[in-house]
């Protein structure tokens, strides 16, 4: 017995000193902290996160040469070989900013004209869906690159000390009038329109398009998607709601429908909540999108798209030292319709109109305020 409790003593102590942590901070060449990227080896499961400060820290069981890795978007990649033999380790990770060529500007009948995605952050639905703490969010995901910053529980995107009304949204060249959810005080929102409706979304903190005039601090460009593959429906079922799918595909044509239902009021029985709610936010969304083709290189896209959220909840009024009841409900409203080709040899022209409305109403303990904002564009574009 003695001989087997040694036996089992030794193995327990192997298998400790095979273990080792390695620590440090990622900064980049200011000494700024790299809060959230990612830390691990090369071939393995093995790996974790920065915290806000840059620092961390990645127990292994892993022996001998290791690649170890550090990345982070609007950084290049960090790679160094280490020799793991057991002992704790600490690093000092310093990264460099991702550089991108910029296109030549050039100035024309008081045009501007530059390519933004050369100096821009392009994502896709798959890297928003894969962006760790942005929920599949589409500005949750550019809220963690360079020059954005969060701000509280906001939910919002904040970029190099502005503040949100000064990022705008455009959706196919189109503004977007009221591109979150409605918020209550307190608690966080997020954007209006699922990252699987666009094929390309573009971030840019500076240096845009005079097209995009009416941003002061960043423009996110959304490209809806083209015409549907195939036929196709879909339905989903979850804890706080259902959603529905479907497309068809013609000849020259195609037709996509998606609606979602939600209901938190389940989530908040399993899942104790630090509000106070007196109604659970409900949440209803449809969206249509009907694509054509005009003529060998035109294309016509419509999208059109309605949200309704409502919730109520008690505030906490510190300043008064009561709880007080507010209630929220939104109805938006947003349609856009736009073509592009080519005219000529030449030329490419793009068009569009957009309309959108936006009703809220709050009621603070028994005030009613209530909201609503109209707006509609128009443009037309010509590129030689």
């Amino acid at each position: 017995m003695r001989q087997i409790l040694t036996i089992l003593l030794i193995l327990a102590a192997a298998s400790l000193s095979a273990q080792q942590t390695l620590s440090g901070k990622i900064t980049d060449k200011k000494g700024d902290a790299v809060s959230f990227a990612n830390i691990y080896f090369e071939g393995s499961y093995d790996g974790t996160i920065s915290d806000t400060e840059g620092n961390f820290a990645l127990s292994t069981d892993l022996s001998g040469e290791q690649l170890l890795t550090v990345s982070y978007m609007g950084y290049e990649k960090y790679s160094m070989l280490l020799h793991l033999n057991g002992k704790d380790t600490v690093l000092a990770v310093v990264m460099k900013e991702q550089l991108s060529e910029i296109d030549e500007v050039s100035i024309t009948a008081g045009v501007f004209s530059a390519s933004d995605k050369k100096k821009s952050a392009t994502l896709n639905s798959f890297d928003i869906a894969s962006t760790a703490s942005a929920m599949g969010d589409i500005y949750g995901a550019y809220a963690t690159m360079p020059g954005s910053q969060k701000v509280g529980e906001e939910g919002m995107l904040f970029v190099r000390g502005g503040d949100s009304y000064e990022v705008k949204t455009f959706m196919d060249g189109m503004l977007v009038q009221s591109p979150f959810f409605a918020k209550m005080p307190d608690i966080p929102t997020r954007g209006r329109y699922s990252p699987l409706l666009f094929s390309e979304t573009i971030f840019s903190t500076g240096g845009y398009s005079a097209e995009f005039g009416q941003a002061l601090s960043s423009v996110v460009d959304l490209t809806t998607n083209g015409m549907e593959t195939d036929n196709k429906t879909s339905l989903g079922l979850m804890t706080v709601g259902a959603t529905a799918s479907m497309g068809r595909r013609w000849e020259n044509s195609s037709l996509a429908f998606s609606g979602l239902y939600a209901n938190n009021a389940l989530h908040h029985k399993l899942f104790k909540q630090n509000v106070d709610w007196i109604k659970d936010p409900v949440m209803a969304d449809g969206t249509l999108m009907y694509r054509v083709k005009a003529g060998e290189t035109g294309l016509v896209k419509v999208f059109c798209s309605y949200n309704f959220n409502s919730m109520q909840m008690n505030y906490d009024n510190f300043e008064q030292g009561t709880m007080d009841p507010i209630a929220m409900e939104n109805h938006t409203f947003y349609a856009n319709t736009s073509y592009t080709g080519e005219l000529g040899e030449k030329w490419l022209i793009k068009t569009g109109l957009a309309y959108s409305k936006d009703l809220e109403g709050i009621t603070y303990k028994e005030d009613p305020i209530n909201t609503t904002l109209s707006a509609s564009q128009a443009k037309v574009v010509l590129t030689h």
